[in-house]
């Protein structure tokens, strides 16, 4: 009973936060999530919504988002990611949004954190924040039944569970993987 409580006690706190941050534009998303402190612009006040995000990037904004961007400060322990060093600056985040699951590396075990994050990437980790990965609930009419995490085949599965609950519109995302945008993840 207490875990139905928090999960729906998490449910409505995020809709309260991401009816929020509902924005019209690029520009008005990462206005809106700077608020927060999950992006911030540079130095010379430009938000350059046009540059590219890096997986450890979007792994911090993330990690903010939820109300844990302290864990960045807190040792978190080995990497288990063969390129992520103990003194690189977002092993924590990358830490421990692997221990909740919010990410995963690649096959070969590493992380590359410094690569950009692809759309897909960038829409499979924020369904993991929310939580929506484990409850997903397809309609009855496209075919799709609930199913375990374990069975989501990344991208497609993802994208579609994204679409059912409102996060994107399949139809305007590219079937390539393509690099996210500082304005496309403050849209997310």
């Amino acid at each position: 009973m207490k875990k139905v409580l928090s999960i729906f006690l998490i449910v409505v706190m995020l809709a309260a936060f991401s009816l929020s941050c509902i924005a019209d534009s690029f520009e008005d998303a990462a206005n809106d999530i700077g608020k927060y402190g999950i992006m911030t612009g540079y130095p010379d006040g430009t938000l350059k919504l046009e540059n590219n995000v890096t997986r450890a990037q979007i792994t911090k904004m993330i990690i903010t988002a939820l109300g844990d961007g302290e864990y960045g400060n807190v040792d978190m322990g080995f990497s288990q990611f063969t390129d992520v060093a103990g003194d690189h600056w977002a092993k924590n985040y990358i830490v421990y949004a692997y221990i909740r699951e919010i990410l995963s590396g690649f096959p070969d075990g590493s992380f590359k954190p410094e690569a950009n994050v692809t759309t897909h990437q960038a829409i499979k980790m924020i369904l993991c924040m929310l939580e929506y990965d484990k409850y997903v609930m397809f309609s009855a009419d496209s075919g799709y039944t609930p199913f375990s995490k374990a069975k989501l085949d990344f991208p497609y599965d993802y994208l579609k569970a994204a679409e059912v609950y409102g996060l994107i519109d399949v139809s305007e995302v590219t079937t390539e993987a393509v690099p996210a945008t500082r304005g496309y993840v403050a849209k997310l």
